[in-house]
């Protein structure tokens, strides 16, 4: 989505709601909330986001089991982006708990994707794979290359988090392939610091590489451990020196195309910032957290 295409999907959410206000018809509240809060994340305004997640749940519209499901997906998001992984896993069981009665099959397949990554945050690996198995269940029936590219993704970091380079290595190349060919910029529940270790990843075993940048440039990815000694990603600016006497020269050469492209990370740091299926012979569970560099492909030194 066009950046012009967030902000006015913000503006047609904001103005819906101001609408329904005034008039006392609150039929469509809960569905422009969401879409507020999932355009609002993507444009990089936090603060927006939680404001239509709130209003999700003051109740003003008409609800069953499904909305108030979905309300709970939306704090479990929430409360993973903020760090706050037992609160996200407790609000992700009450979504898929919710959802299972409605007989939705995507809105269950989503939410338990979600409480598997949440559950495998706090340790809780048996529940992660109890919800994952159930998401792959799901994924017949929904048979959707977008749910399915969730999905894949999802399954790369858990195995990666479980020190299961090769199987999460095969799953995020399924997942790649998937993007590229859908055109994927984004998914739900995206979280920017597992998709910046999952494309650092993807560029060391070189999977669908030209797509990956894309994705780390689109959406200003990058991991807490600035990728240095990883090859081909795009960095905004690349420093190149030559010798190693007092006379040494320096340039500062653009890999932007055109000078157009915003920098991957914000613009207010004197540094790189974050924008950011279990092996039997794995490591003992942990918290899943961020992926560490060792279970990465083996870096290439420069």
């Amino acid at each position: 989505m066009a950046r012009r295409g967030k902000r006015e999907c913000i503006e047609v959410a904001e103005g819906g709601l101001r609408l329904a206000a005034e008039s006392g018809v609150h039929l469509m509240d809960g569905l422009l909330s969401a879409m507020g809060a999932y355009a609002s994340f993507l444009e990089g305004d936090r603060k927006k986001t939680a404001w239509f997640i709130a209003h999700k749940g003051r109740g003003t519209a008409p609800s069953g089991p499904l909305e108030h499901g979905h309300y709970h997906y939306l704090l479990a998001w929430q409360a993973i982006l903020g760090g706050r992984a037992p609160l996200a896993a407790e609000h992700a069981r009450v979504a898929v708990r919710l959802a299972a009665t409605t007989g939705a099959p995507f809105a269950e397949a989503n939410f338990s994707v979600a409480a598997a990554e949440a559950a495998a945050e706090v340790g809780e690996w048996d529940e992660a794979g109890a919800h994952l198995r159930r998401a792959q269940e799901l994924n017949a029936r929904v048979r959707s290359s977008f749910f399915e590219f969730r999905l894949r993704l999802t399954e790369a970091h858990l195995a990666f988090a479980r020190g299961d380079a090769r199987t999460g290595l095969a799953h995020l190349s399924q997942a790649l392939s998937l993007g590229r060919r859908n055109g994927f910029t984004a998914a739900p529940w995206w979280r920017p610091d597992v998709m910046a270790d999952l494309c650092a990843a993807a560029l060391d075993a070189n999977l669908e590489p030209e797509y990956v940048r894309g994705l780390i440039v689109r959406r200003r990815l990058m991991p807490a451990k600035p990728p240095v000694d990883v090859d081909g990603w795009p960095w905004r600016f690349r420093l190149y020196t030559w010798g190693v006497s007092s006379s040494s020269s320096m340039e500062l050469r653009s890999d932007s195309q055109g000078g157009a492209s915003r920098s991957p990370w914000s613009s207010s740091a004197s540094w790189p910032r974050s924008a950011a299926g279990p092996s039997e012979s794995a490591a003992p569970p942990r918290p899943c957290g961020r992926m560490p560099t060792a279970t990465r492909p083996t870096v290439r030194s420069r």
